[in-house]
């Protein structure tokens, strides 16, 4: 991990609405639209692992397990990032318009 710069401004990302997610064997990519335009123009790319947190269930992915454990993000498809929090050890935590 590199780490998020001190300081870094993430506002960008409130109200960025989920419409995309490319699953591979090593990484999974999320696209997101801003409000008002019609092309996604905005990703996040994950190549380690992350935490997906869906109502009292918690889903782990990581680049050395297999793809199909990262269908549960597939829940985020529409929804918008509604909070956010980055950390400077590189851990960037995204709450959407789902409660997820």
């Amino acid at each position: 991990m590199y780490g998020l710069a001190p300081h870094i401004d993430l506002t960008f990302l409130r109200g960025l609405k989920l419409v995309q997610i490319c699953i591979s064997s090593v990484q999974v990519q999320f696209h997101f639209l801003q409000p008002g335009h019609t092309s996604s123009d905005t990703g996040i790319s994950v190549e380690t692992s992350y935490t997906h947190r869906h109502g009292s269930d918690e889903y782990q992915w990581s680049h050395d397990v297999h793809a199909s454990n990262a269908s549960s993000v597939l829940f985020l498809i529409d929804n918008e990032i509604t909070d956010f929090r980055g950390d400077s050890d590189g851990t960037l935590m995204l709450v959407f318009s789902n409660g997820d």
